[in-house]
């Protein structure tokens, strides 16, 4: 029985030195690539009508039903809001419109 002991240890040693190993192998800082597609229906999104996109699109990761709109329909605040996970009354940028303090002068983004 202790024969069969020591095998099994060993044998689950050997398993989880592997398993540890991959694990750590891994990139602990793994790149990430967000595509926006403003105004752009997830349901538009085919083969058909954008072949490469879709392709593309096709190796990643594609939410339909993770969608929560946000109150105000400008692309800055609703960008942030996918940035920090808070909605625009909580990251204050409400529009397309952002305020330089420095130059007391503003910007619009489209």
């Amino acid at each position: 029985m202790s024969g069969t002991l020591d095998l099994s240890l060993s044998l689950l040693s050997v398993i989880l030195f592997v398993v540890v190993k991959k694990v750590l192998g891994l990139n602990a800082n793994p790149l990430l690539l967000l595509v926006s597609l403003d105004g752009y229906r997830f349901d538009l999104l085919s083969k058909s009508r954008v072949p490469h996109f879709y392709e593309f699109a096709s190796s990643g990761v594609i939410f339909t039903n993770g969608i929560r709109s946000q109150y105000l329909t400008f692309t800055a605040p609703n960008h942030v809001s996918i940035a920090t996970g808070l909605t625009e009354q909580n990251h204050g940028v409400v529009a397309n419109v952002f305020y330089h303090p420095s130059t007391k002068s503003t910007s619009v983004r489209d």
